[in-house]
C-alpha cells in the first residue's frame, strides 16, 4: 500500500491497517502525548496516545524520513558499529 492510498482510508480503516501491519519502532513523550512511530510498507505513521489514558487521540503519517528526527537520539546503533574482524 502507498502512502497515498493510507491516507484517502477512512480513521477507522487506518486504524485497522496499523494494527495488522504496522511494525513498532520507536515512541517518545511530546507534552501530554506519548506517541508511537511506525513504519507501514514504505511510509510511517506517529500515533498520539493520551499519556494518562492510553486514548488514541489521532495518526500522522508521512514518508518523508526528516520527520524521524526526534527519534534518531533514542536509537542505539551501538551494536551496528562493532567490527566482525
Amino acid at each position: 500500500m502507498t502512502h497515498k492510498e493510507y491516507k484517502a482510508l477512512r480513521h477507522e480503516e487506518q486504524t485497522s491497517l496499523l494494527c495488522k501491519t504496522g511494525v513498532s519502532i520507536a515512541e517518545r513523550k511530546v507534552g501530554p502525548y506519548l506517541v508511537g512511530l511506525f513504519q507501514v510498507d514504505g511510509f510511517y505513521v506517529e500515533v498520539f496516545y493520551d499519556k494518562h489514558s492510553y486514548q488514541m487521540i489521532k495518526l500522522m503519517s508521512f514518508y518523508n524520513t526528516t520527520l524521524l528526527e526526534p527519534y534518531l537520539s533514542d536509537i542505539d546503533v551501538s551494536g551496528l558499529l562493532k567490527s566482525t574482524y
